[in-house]
């Protein structure tokens, strides 16, 4: 005899797990963090694995805060019955430090002025905050050029910081404050007849570069 007997299997295939994100390239200032977010549809059910390289999470987000210029991320995800999706690559840079310029140190003589001009580039470039310290000395000591009257030298410090959450950074500037020099003059004669003729001599010490 020969018997037999037949079935019919049918076989699902589940449909093609697909990785994409919202945003493939961020960039952000230095010192700050980045959230990666993920999704994934397909597979086999809902419930998803994500892999990523470096391991910086299991789930669908991922927090990063990086340290160098350019930080590559790439994940993946799969489902219980092992299907995988796609790689997709993300991508996080960094804003430059920031950075700032001021005068050299500079001298003025007692009871005169220096204008102090600073100027601050990197993080986002979306504005910056300056504070000069100590206030003493300056018309205003919250904006980038004030103008400083110190009676004695003085060492000015700057702190800059941005709204993005960059480093802030901090620079000095000496302005030494030269004394109002001592006025001494002589005659050889006070007195004698008309036309009277006579000397000036100039006993003052010049003191620096300050003269009234």
């Amino acid at each position: 005899y020969q018997c037999t007997i037949s079935r019919v299997v049918t076989v699902t295939q589940p449909p093609l797990m697909e990785t994409t994100t919202p945003q493939d390239s961020i960039r952000i200032c230095v010192s700050t963090c980045a959230k990666l977010e993920v999704n994934s549809k397909g597979g086999n059910s809902p419930q998803h694995n994500y892999n990523w390289t470096p391991s910086i999470s299991q789930l669908s987000v991922a927090n990063v805060c990086p340290t160098e210029k350019e930080n590559l991320f790439t994940v993946y995800s799969s489902d219980e019955k092992g299907c995988i999706s796609n790689t997709i690559i993300l991508k996080v840079d960094l804003f430059d430090s920031l950075k700032v310029e001021v005068p050299a140190d500079t001298s003025i003589c007692d009871r005169s002025f220096v204008q102090l001009d600073a100027t601050a580039t990197g993080g986002d470039g979306n504005g910056y905050n300056f504070e000069w310290t100590p206030y003493f000395g300056l018309n205003n000591p919250r904006i980038p050029n004030p103008t400083a009257f110190p009676d004695t030298t003085s060492t000015y410090t700057l702190k800059v910081w941005d709204n993005c959450g960059s480093t802030e950074i901090f620079k000095d500037i000496l302005i030494e404050v030269y004394p109002i020099p001592q006025i001494d003059f002589s005659i050889d004669t006070g007195a004698g007849c008309e036309p009277l003729n006579l000397n000036l001599y100039n006993n003052s010490t010049q003191q620096f570069d300050c003269w009234i």
